[in-house]
């Protein structure tokens, strides 16, 4: 593991890498200061998708033949995964922001910037394909 509180930017002096550091401490602190509200949404998607998962495996339990509880259990097992995978990469994405920001570490505040690219390029596929699926689904109503 690196450590973060004293990485060494290469082929800089000691007077320039404390002005990096500085700088970003500074750019870090709104991430920083917004990392418990990360933390926080990152626990409710976990907490809602163990929840989706319960009543996705009692949709099921309470099923019998084909029916909209089955799909909609069948569903939330298939795709609960996702929304603790986007909590686990806010938690990372927050820890890294606040590490930044205390350490002043350069790899600290691309991890954070990474984690939030992570987080928005998930998202958008998921919207995207859910828009799909939606014009899809509404295009089978029009044709019955």
């Amino acid at each position: 593991m690196v450590d973060t509180q004293h990485e060494e930017l290469p082929g800089r002096n000691s007077e320039d890498q404390d002005a990096i550091s500085q700088e970003i401490k500074r750019v870090s602190a709104p991430l920083a200061r917004g990392s418990g509200w990360m933390r926080f949404i990152g626990v409710l998607l976990i907490i809602s998708t163990v929840a989706m998962w319960v009543f996705g495996v009692i949709a099921l339990w309470l099923s019998v033949g084909p029916s909209s509880w089955q799909w909609q259990g069948i569903f939330a097992l298939a795709l609960g995964w996702i929304p603790i995978w986007l909590g686990v990469i806010l938690f990372r994405a927050a820890s890294a922001a606040s590490a930044a920001h205390s350490s002043g570490s350069p790899r600290r505040l691309f991890d954070a910037l990474n984690g939030l690219r992570r987080l928005f390029t998930i998202l958008g596929v998921a919207y995207a394909i859910g828009l799909v699926l939606l014009v899809v689904s509404m295009g089978f109503l029009v044709v019955r």
